[in-house]
């Protein structure tokens, strides 16, 4: 994992690293909603076996109730982004939506399109 890094903030894997780095999940529903929690909407159409062996997410965007240890519980989300700071928003990708709208979302996702209403 040398040069990793997370891809919703600016914290990178390495020896000095103050957080630990977790891989999408092979399902794909929850893969595509980590993508749009993470405002990675490209990433929501991508097979999850892809996004499993490319991206990372930092234990910064998880609560602590999320671990047993140092392993995230099996339905933990993402939900701690600071969304304020522009440097941090791929701008190409950046979509914010409602909560509700991000549960209808996966279901909407035809093939490499997105739908939104």
């Amino acid at each position: 994992m040398s040069g990793a890094y997370c891809i919703a903030c600016k914290n990178k894997y390495g020896p000095l690293a103050r957080c630990m780095f977790h891989r999408f999940p092979k399902d794909i529903e929850r893969c595509k909603e980590w993508a749009l929690l993470c405002h990675r909407p490209n990433l929501a159409y991508m097979e999850p076996g892809v996004c499993y062996r490319t991206y990372r997410l930092c234990s910064a965007h998880f609560k602590p109730t999320q671990y047993i240890g140092k392993r995230l519980i099996d339905n933990a989300k993402p939900s701690i982004f600071n969304w304020s700071n522009s440097s941090q928003i791929d701008n190409k990708t950046n979509l914010t939506l409602e909560p509700e709208e991000i549960k209808r979302l996966p279901s909407q996702i035809k093939g490499e399109h997105f739908y939104l209403r």
